[in-house]
């Protein structure tokens, strides 16, 4: 969302609606929300290698994760549970605390479905770097779905770039709430929690 006043600033509408063929528009969860949908070693490999790029960057000495993911990628046969657990562990390195509403709209963006896809299981550190080589190539994402990746509206102070936390759920719904309240009577949604007023 955003109150751009530069003038002659309109949406691209022509952009929206030329997607690739059979690709249709469809709701992302910015902070991952959980890994349905992983069955072989092949995608559990492939997850593990986006992931441990993530946290190398910003690993600030602690290597033990980085170690135990060369190890477990080193293996000739990953197990589902070995897997698992480290994902949980991963999942956890590279979130923000604070309860969030995984559900709420402070934690959805409009994507394509064939990118939707294939960021569904990747947390927000990956997501956004995803994203970024999108934009690189000069792929359409919508303007506020961008903006949330490039944490446009989260504030300076005490941002951290590798996760999505209420904060930035909280950020974005106020700004949701603040360039609708011309034309609604009262906001959607009271806070990230998505409790209505």
């Amino acid at each position: 969302m955003s109150s751009d006043k530069q003038e002659g600033a309109r949406f691209p509408f022509d952009r929206y609606k030329s997607l690739k063929k059979g690709a249709r528009w469809s709701l992302e969860h910015i902070h991952a929300q959980h890994s349905e949908g992983m069955k072989t070693e092949a995608e559990w490999r492939e997850w593990l290698t986006v992931h441990r790029e993530a946290i190398a960057a910003i690993s600030e000495g602690d290597t033990s994760i980085l170690d135990e993911i060369d190890k477990v990628l080193g293996k000739a046969r990953i197990s589902g549970l070995r897997f698992a657990e480290l994902q949980e562990r991963i999942f956890a390195e590279l979130s923000a605390g604070g309860e969030m509403n995984l559900d709420g709209i402070g934690n959805l963006a409009l994507l394509d479905t064939g990118n939707n896809a294939a960021l569904s299981n990747s947390v927000f550190a990956v997501k956004r770097n995803h994203i970024i080589e999108m934009d690189k190539r000069g792929e359409f994402i919508p303007p506020c779905t961008k903006k949330v990746f490039l944490k446009y509206y989260s504030m300076s102070a005490g941002t951290q770039l590798h996760f999505w936390g209420k904060a930035d759920a909280d950020a974005y719904v106020d700004e949701m709430n603040s360039v609708l309240r011309p034309y609604l009577s009262g906001s959607l949604y009271a806070e990230a929690e998505g409790g209505e007023e």
